[in-house]
């Protein structure tokens, strides 16, 4: 990927206007071998416009598209901000993407832009090799509240990675399925603070729900 490539893509999408702003983040961890992406620098979220035209909005899409790696996450990253639903059917193919960094970028972007049609594949995104695509997934799942996504969270809360589990037990709590409970009690014995902490909010909010 050339320097002026780079320069032009991120140019196009930093168009759209400086009205919301985010500051620059770290993604980690790195592509594993074979993901499909080089040595990049870590990727920015680029400022965007909440309301961007028509013909913004489509040009933003299609950098989700570009070869270069770091200039589609970018895109990813600015779809994420503008929390945009359109966008839910360009993020979900995205989470079958070849690179890692990708993946996880759509997963962590469903989040805002998500809807009950990213359930399922959201739920198959807990099973990517990468943790933080399934992080994401956790994450966006605890966001979009649907109880299709409890069996799966279930076997998330036991997940090898400390912040899967933490985002399952947090969508659990946020769902609020009596399902939950069991799993959540022994996730109070987890080996990582942030994850106890997690299933402890997670229980409070299923025994402050009014049973039906």
């Amino acid at each position: 990927m050339t320097l002026v490539r780079t320069w032009i893509a991120l140019t196009a999408i930093a168009l759209l206007g400086v009205v919301q702003v985010a500051s620059a983040e770290r993604i980690e961890p790195p592509c594993l071998p074979g993901c499909g992406c080089s040595n990049d620098p870590p990727f920015v979220r680029t400022p965007v416009a909440q309301r961007p035209s028509a013909a913004d909005y489509e040009r933003l899409v299609s950098q989700t598209g570009d070869s270069a790696c770091e200039v589609a996450a970018t895109a990813v990253r600015s779809l994420e901000l503008l929390g945009d639903h359109r966008a839910e059917a360009t993020l979900i193919p995205l989470l079958r993407h070849r690179a890692c960094r990708i993946r996880a970028a759509a997963a962590e972007a469903l989040a805002t832009t998500g809807s009950g049609a990213s359930v399922a594949p959201l739920v198959g995104a807990l099973r990517d090799a990468d943790a933080r695509v399934r992080t994401g997934a956790a994450w966006s799942l605890a966001r979009v509240g649907d109880q299709r996504a409890v069996p799966a969270l279930l076997r998330a809360v036991r997940d090898t990675s400390s912040h899967v589990r933490q985002g399952a037990a947090t969508a659990l709590g946020r769902i609020g399925d009596a399902r939950a409970a069991d799993a959540l009690v022994r996730a109070l014995k987890d080996s990582e603070k942030h994850v106890r902490e997690a299933a402890a909010d997670a229980l409070g909010r299923l025994r402050s729900r009014p049973s039906s």
